[in-house]
C-alpha cells in the first residue's frame, strides 16, 4: 500500500497541491499556490521524493490506444444489397 496520497486544488483561482498520509488521511504537505498546475505537481513530487516514499512511483503521460478490432462476419449465400 502506498505511504501518501495527493489532491490539487483550486483555491482563490490558484493551484495548491496536498499530500496525505493513507493510513490517517491527514494532510502532511500544502503547497504554496501557484498559478500553474505543472508548478504545484512538481512541488508535490520534490516533497514526495524527499521523503524516502519507496512505494510511490512517479506516474508517466501515457496514451491508451483502443485494442479491441472487430470482425467481420460473413454469411454464405446471401449477398450485401440484395445483389447477387
Amino acid at each position: 500500500m502506498q505511504k501518501y496520497y495527493t489532491a490539487l486544488n483550486i483555491v482563490d483561482n490558484n493551484f495548491v497541491g496536498t499530500v496525505y498520509e493513507s493510513s490517517s488521511n491527514i494532510a502532511v504537505f500544502t503547497t504554496q499556490p501557484h498559478a500553474s498546475q505543472i508548478k504545484a505537481m512538481d512541488e508535490v513530487n520534490a516533497f514526495l521524493d524527499k521523503s524516502n516514499n519507496t512505494g510511490f512511483q512517479r506516474s508517466k503521460p501515457e496514451t491508451i490506444v483502443n485494442t479491441v478490432h472487430g470482425k467481420v462476419v460473413s454469411t454464405p449465400g446471401r449477398s450485401c444489397c440484395g445483389r447477387r
